[in-house]
């Protein structure tokens, strides 16, 4: 093997592979908000919590995933999980109009 095939190797191993409903979940989710770090709870207007179930419920008409799916997509955009108020979800922040 030569020295580019054995580079095209090498990138293609150190690409990560996109999630399996990525653009289903990035259509549906990164139309209103985005990944943040940042979080005020009592600007409930801003922020969303969102659990990967009620993602799966919300998107069920479409497409038949599970909840590994959702992690793996959440992740790749950039999203976190929170707890807040007993509730463990993504943290969404609202896009700003």
């Amino acid at each position: 093997m030569n020295t580019e095939e054995n580079n095209i190797e090498q990138n293609r191993e150190q690409t990560p592979e996109a999630p399996k409903f990525l653009g289903v979940i990035e259509g549906y989710i990164n139309t209103q908000y985005h990944p943040t770090r940042g979080f005020n709870p009592n600007d409930r207007t801003r922020f969303r919590i969102m659990t990967s179930q009620e993602i799966i419920l919300d998107l069920a008409d479409m497409v038949d995933m599970e909840l590994n799916d959702v992690a793996e997509a959440m992740m790749f955009l950039g999203y976190r999980t929170i707890i807040h108020d007993g509730k463990v979800g993504w943290l969404l922040e609202r896009r700003i109009e």
